[in-house]
């Protein structure tokens, strides 16, 4: 009887979605007339908030084009029973927005390494490149020295800031090793990753920058100096560099690739790749590769001129509060076992040094805490004898929202809540860098459905973000590294969906020159190019709402490119106004650190922020208050999506 009653909602819902979903008010020219009128009176009583920030937060959607920021607004609307493009995300309701300009110096279309150095370095840089200025090049170690950059996170440390970095990578990747690593090939994720040249030049991977580069006295062992432009503490190289300033601490580390590593403001990153992956190491990382995960990763010549991989300058660089993602493997010794795989070898340590980087960096502050699962982080920031804390989740990224274990793995926005935590106890502020770093690999797949999930719970993040701080005294910023070739077309009826099982179809409406269906979501390039005797397959509507299904992309490819367009920067909070315009991506970094009167911008006078509320909501936008939830839509299709769910028992 229930599975007929299914059924017969179903049936009804389908019938519906064939007509469209057309929400009856907005038929009514005064329904968009009053709307309008809203959003004008809360436009003309906007007011910049002129003190300066004692809190700043930005948040990276890895990958998330304007396209996907559409794209996952419909999706997430329809999985709370809506239509969808009505329905607002949180970063919607932010006052402030700009379009920046995602080029690096050497290419139209960026990556995640170069861009990583624009947005948390104010200073953009080369493709594959880390923490470094495009004097130096790509798989060159010897061209680090000397063009290293420093990151708005260093500077906030130095300012006495609590800092932070947390992401679904692994936490030496690009984007949260922009945050402390210098290095010319992102993937020198631990010394196994170093070539032989990077090695004999004193090149460090980027897990041992995260312990070592800002957590060192910097008046010790050296020769000459070595300062590198931006005035910050770089120790890229070899314990041979000396460095000219005092080290920074981090203390809150949240992520993936624990196999590459075994009275200041706080600092953090959070996100969901490895915390070693391009954005997340823009915030502590110099390196001219990009993929130096660890020392296994670096060349022979990066590891004779003493290059670093990106493992070792997450514990070097900075001294991190919070520091939590993946990337487990790249922080211990090759072979370690890994703690949630033990019977799986590939998923061992990998450094080559055999430096366990877990154990330095907890041998550095007597409150450190190391935790690799969801029940330990909950504990650890509920523990107020804990002043540091690293947590990885995964031995390299951590996976898929959809495909996370609840039980064991914390989400996006658990670990950002955590890195609150403990960042807020220092009364001088903290700086958290957030990343939701697989949105980028969903699409590089062109598995949209995992890209637009990893979305949603970015936006999620976001949302618990704004409930336990204040736009008085926290800048935050949303946006994204790059686009992607990703496209939403084809003129499909209201409330069908976009992707994914939530709702039937997902196809466009009509069919395609050749007679065939196609998706209203396609790429322009990627791995979802296919042929069936010469000609392109068709698609079903039971195929195209699988959350597997691969999208169809116009030319092939093993992994789906990024895009050059321009991405949106969301703003709230103190000097928010100062995002405006078209701007170059580098322009990010210096609304920071001017907010906050950090490096260069410590003479800029701005009065101390108003003593802020225990936990401000987000304000309703004009959009969300002219459709008030289920008025938008029929009273039934909430309860018909959700019977949707129930549609795999019935097969």
């Amino acid at each position: 009887m229930q599975g007929a009653w299914v059924l017969l909602l179903l049936l009804g819902l389908g019938l519906r979605l064939s007509l469209g979903v057309i929400p009856v008010e907005e038929e009514d020219p005064a329904f968009w007339n009053r709307q309008a009128a809203q959003a004008l009176d809360a436009a003309k009583k906007l007011q910049p908030i002129q003190t300066a920030a004692k809190n700043l937060i930005i948040f990276l959607g890895d990958g998330m084009g304007v396209s996907t920021v559409t794209a996952t607004r419909i999706l997430k609307g329809q999985m709370s029973g809506k239509p969808g493009p009505e329905t607002p995300l949180v970063m919607d309701q932010f006052p402030y927005l700009a379009l920046s300009k995602t080029y690096n110096v050497d290419k139209h279309v960026p990556d995640s390494a170069g861009t990583a150095t624009a947005y948390l370095c104010g200073v953009k840089g080369n493709m594959k490149t880390i923490g470094v200025s495009a004097a130096a090049r790509y798989n060159q170690c010897n061209t680090t020295r000397g063009n290293e950059v420093t990151s708005v996170m260093n500077r906030a440390k130095k300012a006495g800031k609590s800092v932070g970095i947390v992401t679904t990578t692994r936490v030496q990747h690009a984007s949260p090793a922009g945050t402390y690593a210098h290095t010319v090939n992102r993937n020198w994720y631990s010394d196994a990753d170093l070539s032989a040249d990077a090695k004999t030049q004193g090149c460090q991977d980027i897990a041992t920058q995260l312990i070592n580069n800002m957590d060192i006295d910097v008046r010790q062992g050296g020769q000459g100096a070595g300062l590198g432009r931006g005035g910050g503490t770089h120790t890229h190289h070899s314990p041979r560099q000396p460095t000219a300033l005092e080290p920074a601490r981090v203390s809150v580390i949240l992520g993936g690739g624990r196999k590459y590593m075994w009275g200041w403001k706080s600092v953090g990153i959070v996100t969901t790749t490895r915390v070693q992956h391009a954005s997340p190491a823009g915030t502590y990382a110099h390196t001219v590769n990009r993929n130096w995960y660890s020392d296994a990763d670096l060349s022979a010549d990066a590891k004779t001129q003493g290059c670093q991989d990106i493992a070792t300058q997450l514990i070097n660089n900075m001294d991190i509060d919070v520091i939590l993602g993946g990337g487990r493997k790249y922080m211990f010794p090759e072979g370690t076992p890994d703690p949630e795989y033990p019977q799986d070898d590939s998923r061992n340590g990998v450094r080559k040094d055999k430096r366990n980087l877990v154990q330095e960096w907890q041998a550095k502050h007597q409150g450190a805490q190391y935790v690799w699962n969801r029940t330990a982080l909950m504990q650890a920031s509920n523990d107020s004898s804990v002043t540091h804390l690293m947590g990885l989740f995964e031995p390299a990224d951590m996976k898929y929202e959809v495909q996370r274990d609840f039980t064991k793995d914390p989400s996006l926005a658990e670990m950002t809540e955590a890195a609150l935590r403990l960042l807020s106890r220092n009364p001088r502020g903290f700086y958290l860098f957030v990343e939701g770093g697989r949105i980028d690999h969903g699409h590089h797949e062109n598995v949209a459905y995992r890209a637009l999930t990893e979305a949603i719970e970015f936006d999620n993040a976001i949302d618990k973000t704004s409930q336990l701080t204040s736009e008085n005294d926290t800048l935050t910023l949303v946006t994204a590294d790059h686009s992607h070739v990703f496209t939403y077309g084809g003129y499909p009826l209201r409330g069908s969906s976009v992707v994914g099982p939530l709702l039937p179809a997902g196809l466009a409406d009509g069919k395609a020159s050749d007679g065939k269906s196609y998706t209203s979501v396609l790429y322009g390039n990627g791995p979802g190019y296919q042929l069936s005797g010469g000609a392109r397959p068709d698609v079903d509507k039971s195929e195209s709402r699988d959350p597997t299904y691969r999208q169809q992309a116009a030319v092939p490819l093993s992994s789906e490119t990024h895009g050059g367009e321009d991405v949106a920067v969301f703003a709230r909070g103190p000097q928010a106004h100062l995002v405006h315009g078209v701007q170059e991506q580098s322009f990010v970094a210096h609304v920071m650190a001017f907010a906050a009167c950090i490096e260069p911008y410590t003479d800029c006078s701005l009065p101390t922020p108003a003593s802020p509320t225990a936990a401000v909501q987000t304000p309703a936008s004009p959009t969300a208050a002219a459709h008030p939830g289920p008025a938008v839509c029929p009273p039934s299709l909430a309860l018909l999506g959700g019977a949707l769910l129930l549609l795999p028992a019935l097969h």
